[in-house]
């Protein structure tokens, strides 16, 4: 562990009553203490990253701070309790450290649906809206959204691979190649859609600030914070 790595509970994000906490997505909420030590550990413009690890299998996950809260845990959507073999109990624990290591952007995310009613939809369309929602994106991950277009029917999809590393942020063009699901597509469905179709955009690469703007980027992540903690 560094100097920055610390032990603590670890909860589901529901536990916390706020408005606009979204499950379906990689960002948590830390102790204002760790905002307070890492603040300056992150340029101007770049997602503050972390990684989560379970302190007894060792199976980790990065993700994004999204906000910070008064008290002492850290509370995560629950596909990332469950992807870390966490059951949501309160006597859990786990290691939280700054991710500081070099990510290299997304150029392709190919993905194997689950379920055959994944081809009965505009499966592209909807898995580039979830997406969106995501910061970083790692090779053996299994995303679930639910299609209006199937009453609701949630659809899962395995993250086969991700190139050009096994973790990648999400960020100008990028290729979503839908790979036939286990067992095959029936005759009846239609084929998986182009690969070749480009995603929009989700997080717009930082440019270089000047030292004032980085200044005031920085009292303003300040305000950000303290204004949330107040609501």
């Amino acid at each position: 562990m560094s100097n920055h790595d610390l032990i603590l509970p670890i909860r589901p994000l529901s536990f916390l009553d706020q408005q606009g906490i979204l499950e379906a997505g990689d960002e948590i909420i830390v102790p204002q203490k760790v905002l307070d030590q890492w603040m300056d550990l992150f340029p101007p413009g770049i997602p503050m990253l972390a990684k989560l690890t379970n302190i007894e299998s060792e199976c980790s996950r990065i993700v994004c701070i999204g906000s910070s809260d008064s008290s002492e845990a850290a509370y995560v959507p629950r596909w990332i309790l469950e992807h870390l073999g966490y059951s949501g109990s309160e006597d859990q624990q786990v290691f939280l450290g700054p991710y500081l290591e070099e990510i290299p952007s997304a150029v392709r995310i190919s993905l194997r649906p689950m379920d055959n009613a994944a081809y009965h939809t505009d499966l592209r369309k909807a898995f580039e809206t979830y997406l969106d929602r995501f910061h970083v994106m790692e090779a053996g991950t299994t995303i679930c959204l639910p299609l209006e277009e199937l009453g609701g029917y949630e659809v899962c999809s395995f993250v086969e691979q991700v190139e050009p590393f096994g973790v990648v942020r999400l960020g100008g063009e990028v290729q979503i190649e839908f790979l036939e699901p286990e067992g095959g597509i029936p005759e009846h469905e239609e084929p998986a859609p182009d690969i070749n179709e480009i995603v929009p955009e989700a997080i717009a690469t930082p440019t270089v600030p000047t030292k004032e703007q980085t200044d005031a980027i920085r009292e303003a992540r300040l305000r950000f914070y303290a204004n949330l903690n107040k609501t």
